[in-house]
């Protein structure tokens, strides 16, 4: 693979996994809840570039609006999802709470058999 694959949008949907989709409302809350915790992330990725970013430090309204500027741009890619962090973490968790939901069938039946 090499960078013009990346650069095709025929090739942007086979590289790129596909949508969260929540059904019920528990995993619409896990959805809400996984792009926060990536606009968190992106706000302290934010935090980091310090002076990269507009405003002036030196002064107390230059702080404020790099902070709200920061707050902006983190919330904005968390709803684009380009990281891809809140997918991520949305995936991980419903496999887990599948496997816990498997797990507590399986010792349900295990308890139910005479062995």
């Amino acid at each position: 693979m090499n960078i013009s694959d990346f650069n095709s949008s025929s090739n942007a949907a086979r590289i790129l996994p596909e949508k969260v989709n929540p059904k019920t409302d528990n995993e619409k809350k896990l959805w809400a809840s996984a792009k926060a915790l990536e606009a968190t992330f992106a706000k302290d990725l934010l935090t980091a570039m310090g002076d990269k970013l507009p405003g002036s430090p030196d002064s107390a309204g230059g702080k404020i609006f790099a902070d709200m500027f920061k707050d902006t741009i983190a919330k904005e890619l968390a709803q684009s999802e380009s990281l891809g962090l809140g997918r991520q973490i949305y995936r991980e968790t419903v496999k887990l709470a599948n496997l816990q939901e498997l797990s507590d069938a399986t010792k349900r039946a295990i308890a139910t058999q005479n062995f």
